[in-house]
């Protein structure tokens, strides 16, 4: 779940789905603008239990991880692979 704030009445709105560049309204002010990332927030719902900062940031990174494609993410894999084997083979 996203929030967008309102460059007008600085409110933050809920949205479901986004695309970058179309034209949302605003739920308090109903003010039309543009949705860009500056103006996107990660929103965490009531039902979800945060205990810590450290669960707060897991739940933030796999949020993050879920909008890479399977290029980008092959990628990491393998980055992440080849130093685990070098950090292996230096122990």
């Amino acid at each position: 779940m996203k929030g967008i704030k309102c460059p007008i009445c600085l409110s933050i709105s809920v949205i479901e789905d986004f695309n970058e560049g179309e034209m949302t309204k605003c739920s308090y002010c109903k003010a039309k603008y543009t949705v860009i990332k500056e103006r996107l927030y990660g929103l965490v719902p009531h039902g979800k239990r945060i205990g810590s900062q450290e669960d707060l940031e897991t739940l933030m990174f796999k949020e993050c991880i879920e909008e890479f494609d399977n290029e980008y993410l092959l990628q990491i894999m393998k980055t992440i692979t080849d130093e685990l084997l070098l950090r292996c083979r230096k122990k």
